[in-house]
């Protein structure tokens, strides 16, 4: 829906064009009729949705940046995994105990009325 050429680009929807330029070189922050709109590569700008072409990084760039992601990972303590897992068991073990009751009640209403209908 779009073009670009150099540090700013031009972005043409089908109603207006949208001017806007990166707040500094580099960064993924971009600026919209002054205004900072959106962060990442691409989103709304103006009310609009834009995507931000991919760029390519060097690798140790990219190892860098998964490590600093994977650090901001609230991850789960053992006594929660332990808590949790057992809750699930006990649901699987009550659902199935569930379905099983409503199988047969469905399995019986329909041998007798079968059988009431036969006879």
């Amino acid at each position: 829906m779009g073009f670009a050429i150099g540090p700013s680009r031009t972005i043409a929807t089908r109603f207006a064009s949208l001017r806007v330029k990166r707040t500094r070189p580099g960064s993924h922050e971009w600026t919209c009729n002054g205004g900072l709109e959106s962060q990442g590569r691409g989103g709304y700008m103006g009310g609009r949705l834009v995507k931000e072409p991919a760029v390519a990084t060097n690798p140790v760039q990219f190892i860098n940046q998964v490590r600093a992601e994977a650090a901001k990972i609230s991850w789960p303590t053992r006594r929660e995994v332990i808590t949790t897992t057992i809750m699930v068991l006990i649901l699987a073990a009550l659902f199935s105990v569930f379905f099983s009751l409503v199988d047969f009640a469905i399995r019986f209403g329909i041998t007798e009325g079968l059988r009431l209908i036969a006879n």
